[in-house]
């Protein structure tokens, strides 16, 4: 029987060896790895809050304002007025203290 084909002809040749699992080059590989990431995550992280133009938005993503009260510290200091009514509303030093905003990563 003859048969008639047209088209490319495509030969393969396989070659190569197999190597044996190396527990050293696995784990200098998994390192390197691992430290690209954090390089990446640092340089991704200054791009993103100085570089590019929200900026403002992406800090305000990244980081959380958090609001806490300052605790009352017993201060002799003679330049402090005696009398609650005579301390501005800023340094009062009660329990009703303002809150002061401190920015912590989330």
């Amino acid at each position: 029987t003859v048969v008639s084909s047209r088209g490319i002809k495509v030969a393969v040749l396989v070659g190569g060896s197999f190597h044996e699992f190396r527990m050293l080059n696995f784990l200098v590989t998994l390192t390197t790895a691992l430290g690209l990431l954090a390089v990446s995550r640092v340089v991704v992280d200054y791009l993103m809050l100085y570089v590019l133009p929200d900026k403002v938005r992406y800090k305000q993503a990244k980081f959380e304002t958090v609001f806490t009260t300052r605790r009352a510290t017993v201060v002799q200091d003679v330049s402090l007025p005696l009398s609650q009514e005579d301390a501005p509303a800023s340094t009062t030093a009660s329990l009703g203290e303002p809150l002061l905003p401190l920015t912590n990563p989330i």
